[in-house]
């Protein structure tokens, strides 16, 4: 078997897997031609001289015989340990879809998010779907090829539907899930309900990364057992979606070694290219060429008669599987945990016989999951290590608080990129800034805490600063502006560290202390004023008490100049008055001794002297 199908036919869209076809006789023909090897030893050692040992030559042929047993048993060893190692199924099976269409959607989420082998956030897996008609042995062959455990036909019981609806199964190495489709062209749905068939064909042809046809060779050609309805209808609704491969395995049952395999793949190919053309002949659809949408790769399988063979033939492919073949094959890439959600909005779509747009929904899935991932990380910051430090926010500087504010959404928005790398990427970058002003709304109130401090420890600095400037100022009141300004100054650049992610909250923070510095200025302007003011007319009274003082001294001086003036006068006055007075007295007593005098002259006249 070719493990790289790049050997296909490019300009038709289609690769070949070439089968191993061993021939189911080989072990016959080997003793025919031992036992002809012996005859003919024989017959010759007859005719010569000598006796023919059979008993040697007999055991010669047993021993040879005996060591092509231990090599075929060898080899059947080694492809069981390579099936022991190839994909093999993990779990499961477990209903998709009933059989009367409805999704389980909580059912597959439980079962693929419980996979050990498939992380949830992870679109690292492929999936794998086959479809056929009822009873062409699809469950068997999945049974065979992966290990699986889907529900086949017990003949014994009569040939009727035995897989109804959609089941899955999940594999390991590598990562699939592995879908069984109820088989189509069925008695028990009838031959008017064919919406059932054509629904599950081509959903498991939009969600499926490889679909495979289980389809007998003795079918090809023929209208319904050659699928040919079925294919018309898969065709017209693919034609209708986005350009890009899908990927077909043609899996033909039955093959009989004659014809040949480059024939059967281009008879298959054909007549899928001439079903492409026939649907798609409307005015508008001639230039959807079948290999721009469809790729083709045929596999044959002998008969499960010939065990050996089909069994070697099963290891083959299953080998493709396990060796590379799904390698690219991932077209629309969702994360195993949006798998349910995005299969069920298309089977919804499909079932209500709406027109798929692909586009739409992914983005809807998109959007769904983005969402998810977002509230899923938001819920889980509250544990990060970064988070819980910062809910002390503010014993932390501003460039202390950025850098780690910066490490915490650089840690989140990583995160969130890795597990929504398979989604849209407009979808992605709307939800990843939803998802950063989410992280910076919960850390807000850190943030606000933190500029709380901030402002205070600013505003307590600069009332002493703009205290000192308005003191030293002329006039204080038209130096308010001027000193406040300086200090938001200095607040603005050590916020500048955190401007960018809460602009909002440092502006406020910024408002909030220019209105209490202004009016701190304000009123501390006011205030200098008043005692400026008050300090003047303390020092005009002081100078009028000192100027009271010095009249009242001048005063002073001028009484006491007068006193003394006064003084010197009444002493010059009664100096004056007593020279007077002796004088006076002096003249009267003159006087008075003059006449004492006369008088004493007189008397001795009068008496005769």
């Amino acid at each position: 078997m070719e493990h790289n199908p790049s050997n296909a036919q490019k300009s038709s869209g289609t690769a070949a897997i070439t089968p191993n076809i061993t021939n189911p006789n080989m072990d016959a023909q080997a003793l025919l031609a031992g036992l002809q090897g012996l005859a003919g030893t024989a017959a010759g050692a007859g005719a010569g001289a000598g006796q023919v040992d059979v008993s040697s030559l007999l055991s010669n042929l047993m021993q040879q015989l005996a060591v092509s047993a231990h090599a075929q048993q060898q080899q059947q060893q080694q492809q069981e340990q390579e099936q022991e190692q190839d994909p093999m199924c993990v779990a499961g099976p477990m209903q998709m879809i009933g059989g009367d269409g409805t999704f389980f959607q909580h059912d597959v989420d439980d079962f693929i998010l419980s996979a050990k082998e498939i992380a949830p956030a992870s679109a690292d897996y492929a999936v794998v779907s086959i479809i056929g008609a009822q009873s062409s042995g699809k469950s068997y062959l999945l049974n065979r090829l992966f290990g699986t455990n889907f529900q086949v036909m017990d003949a014994a019981k009569g040939r009727g539907q035995t897989t109804k609806g959609m089941w899955l199964s999940r594999c390991a190495k590598p990562s699939m899930l592995v879908m069984d489709v109820e088989g189509f062209d069925g008695r028990e749905r009838g031959e008017d309900d064919t919406s059932f068939e054509k629904q599950a064909a081509l959903f498991s042809l939009t969600i499926s990364d490889l679909m495979m046809v289980n389809m007998w060779l003795r079918d090809i050609g023929r209208q319904h057992g050659g699928s040919i309805p079925l294919f018309k209808t898969i065709f017209r609704e693919r034609a209708k979606l986005e350009p890009g491969k899908t990927r077909v395995l043609v899996i033909v049952r039955g093959y009989d070694y004659e014809t040949p395999m480059e024939n059967l793949q281009n008879d298959l190919v054909t007549q899928m290219e001439e079903l492409w053309e026939s649907v798609n002949k409307q005015p508008g659809q001639e230039n959807k060429l079948f290999s721009d949408y469809i790729e083709v790769m045929v596999f044959a399988l002998p008969d499960k008669l010939l065990v050996q063979d089909f069994k070697e033939q099963v290891t083959n492919l299953r080998n493709w599987f396990s060796k590379g073949g799904l390698a690219g094959l991932r077209q629309d890439k969702v994360a195993a945990s949006g798998f349910a959600f995005s299969a069920k909005g298309i089977w919804e779509t499909i079932r209500q016989n709406k027109e798929l747009d692909l586009p739409a929904h992914r983005i809807l899935v998109s959007t769904c999951f983005c969402e998810k991932i977002v509230r899923e990380n938001l819920d889980a910051l509250a544990l990060h290590e970064d988070y819980m430090s910062m809910k002390s926010g503010a014993q932390y500087s501003p460039k202390e608080f950025s850098t780690k504010l910066e490490g915490l959404l650089e840690c989140v928005l990583t995160r969130y990129d890795a597990e929504t790398d398979m989604y849209d990427a407009n979808v992605r970058a709307a939800k990843r800034h939803e998802l950063e002003n989410g992280t910076l709304h919960l850390l807000e109130p850190f943030c606000k805490d933190m500029f709380n401090r901030l402002r205070t420890t600013t505003a307590c600095e600069s009332k002493d600063k703009i205290a000192a400037q308005l003191r030293n100022a002329d006039d204080p009141a038209t130096a308010v502006d001027a000193s406040v300004q300086a200090c938001l100054k200095e607040f603005t650049e050590s916020c500048k560290e955190l401007s960018s992610r809460y602009q909002v909250l440092c502006d406020e923070n910024c408002k909030e202390l220019r209105n209490e510095l202004t009016s701190f200025a304000q009123i501390k302007a006011e205030s200098i004023k008043e005692q400026r003011m008050r300090e003047e007319l303390e020092r005009q009274r002081i100078e009028a008490d000192r100027e009271a003082e010095r009249a009242r001294e001048e005063a002073e001086r001028l009484r006491e100049e007068a006193k003394r003036a006064k003084e010197e006068q009444s002493a010059k006055l009664s100096a004056s008055t007593k020279c007077e007075s002796w004088h006076s007295a002096k003249l009267k007593k003159t006087q008075e001794e003059g006449r004492s005098h006369k008088d004493r002259e007189l008397i001795p006249c009068s008496m005769g002297f």
